[in-house]
């Protein structure tokens, strides 16, 4: 079994972010994670995080909104990459998506896909055969639903390998076992999917004229597609759901489970954290009023062989300052033995 810290996190972009960088940076100090899932990024958050957390790797890849929606972080002496993915679901901005990689549990020192960023590490032998491609190591084009999906680099045929394949071609060692183990015995790895998306902001045009929730159809999609990508395995997923109700209903009936609800409790509000940096005249000038109306949008999920241990709605400020108008939710979870 391992057991791990995940936490989610809207990072509210560019809005008032030189007030809010110190907070941000203490967040990611104080209370790293060992996986990190995050809306609403930008490059220079993006950057900001990379130096808060210099053990941790993310998905490294030209399609943009890997730098301008979402991005995935992992300890990279905890996991190791094997795909990732960017799979259009219907999200109504501009280069959103349902972002996902496939990380499995590390038992031993293993060397590091070049792939990902976070490392000064150069590729390894394994990248020789690309020498001379403007093709980056794993990547085979356009994945057939939209997305863009790479695998590891180690040979011309594993892009048609299986996900638990693909590190072992070549090999009679069966997927997740790495050899002995220090106690004399041997010990298993076990790979699983990390997803995060950010749902359709209620207020967005097309929703004001037509009145209809894009969100439901959004969920779908996401269910469908992790699905494909997970099967029965075991699947993390993160979200700002920007919803309260019908979304959600849709990731349950699917077999997922919220952290809270199967803690046996509901989840804290979420959104808006108060006060936050902002055009207010009252008498604390700078400050925003809260919004009217307080809710949970920000929800983590999982499904397969994953058992929530703790959950919390995270309180956090930095000399009178929050990271974000979104307070992140951390959970801790085990995931057990194959």
């Amino acid at each position: 079994m391992t057991t791990f810290v995940s936490m989610t996190c809207n990072l509210w972009g560019g809005h008032h972010l030189d007030a809010r960088v110190p907070a941000l940076r203490s967040l990611f100090e104080v209370r790293p994670p060992d996986l990190l899932s995050v809306q609403e990024l930008t490059p220079r958050l993006r950057e900001l995080i990379d130096a808060a957390l210099p053990g941790h790797r993310r998905v490294d890849d030209p399609f943009p909104g890997w730098s301008t929606q979402s991005n995935l972080w992992w300890r990279d002496d905890l996991f190791t990459p094997e795909e990732h993915g960017a799979e259009d679901v219907g999200i109504r901005a501009e280069h959103a998506r349902l972002f996902w990689v496939r990380l499995r549990t590390r038992a031993t020192s293993e060397p590091v896909d070049a792939a990902f960023a976070g490392s000064d590490t150069p590729p390894g032998s394994r990248d020789a055969s690309f020498a001379g491609s403007d093709t980056p190591p794993g990547r085979e084009g356009p994945h057939p639903t939209g997305g863009h999906r790479q695998t590891r680099s180690l040979g011309a045929t594993d892009a048609s390998l299986g996900p638990d394949d693909v590190a072992f071609a070549g090999s009679d060692t069966p997927p997740g076992r790495e050899g002995p183990h220090p106690t004399g015995g041997h010990r298993q790895t076990r790979a699983f999917v990390y997803a995060t998306a950010h749902l359709t902001w209620p207020g967005h045009p097309q929703e004001r004229a037509d009145d209809v929730s894009p969100r439901v159809g959004q969920a779908r999609n996401i269910v469908a597609a992790l699905d494909r990508l997970a099967g029965d395995g075991p699947c993390i997923f993160t979200a700002d759901v920007n919803d309260y109700a019908r979304p959600l209903w849709v990731l349950r009936e699917a077999g997922f489970a919220d952290a809270f609800a199967a803690l046996g409790r509901s989840s804290p509000i979420t959104h808006p954290v108060v006060p936050l940096p902002g055009p207010g005249t009252g008498p604390r000038p700078g400050w925003a009023a809260p919004e009217p109306v307080a809710k949970a949008i920000d929800w983590q999920f999982h499904r397969g062989p994953l058992r929530p241990r703790c959950a919390e709605v995270v309180e956090f400020f930095h000399e009178g300052v929050a990271p974000s108008d979104h307070k992140p939710v951390v959970v801790t979870y085990t995931l057990e033995k194959p």
